[in-house]
C-alpha cells in the first residue's frame, strides 16, 4: 500500500527527513531527484539514521558507523549485518505535484514463503 506522507519538496536535495507512517518512523532521502523511503531504525542496534550523515547515496549511522546505500538498503559497512528495509520509491517531481508512484509488478498466484496467501500483486519496490 502508498501512503502519501508529503510532497517532493518537504525533502530538501541531499538531505533526509522522518515521517511518522501509522506509529513507523519512516527516513526519506533525496537523492539526484529521486526520493527513498526506509525504515529509520539502524539494523545494528536500532539507532535513528536521521542522525547520520547523508553523502550522496552513503547513510553513515551516528551511532557506531554503519554504512547503508539509500537507494538499495544495502550494507556498504559494518557493524550493521543486515541491510536497511526499504519502504518504497518515488521520482521527486515538481513541487506542485504529487510523487510518482512506480508500476505494480505481477507475481505468481500462491503461498508465499512465510505462508501467507498471495494474490499475484506485489508492490513495487521490493523490500530491501
Amino acid at each position: 500500500m502508498l501512503v502519501r506522507v508529503g510532497g517532493s519538496n518537504d525533502v530538501a536535495a541531499g538531505a533526509m527527513r522522518v515521517f511518522d507512517v501509522a506509529g513507523t518512523k519512516v527516513n526519506v532521502a533525496s537523492v539526484s531527484g529521486r526520493l527513498y523511503a526506509f525504515d529509520d531504525a539502524c539494523t545494528h542496534q536500532g539507532c535513528s539514521l536521521a542522525n547520520g550523515d547523508l553523502d550522496g547515496m552513503t547513510l553513515t549511522c551516528a551511532c557506531h558507523g554503519a554504512r547503508f546505500d539509500v537507494t538499495s538498503g544495502a550494507i556498504l559497512r559494518g557493524p550493521a549485518e543486515s541491510p536497511v528495509r526499504g519502504r518504497s520509491k518515488w521520482r521527486a517531481t515538481t513541487s506542485s505535484s504529487r510523487p510518482e508512484p512506480p508500476p505494480r509488478s505481477r507475481v505468481p498466484r500462491g503461498i508465499g514463503p512465510g505462508g501467507e496467501a498471495n494474490r499475484g500483486e506485489a508492490a513495487s519496490p521490493q523490500p530491501v
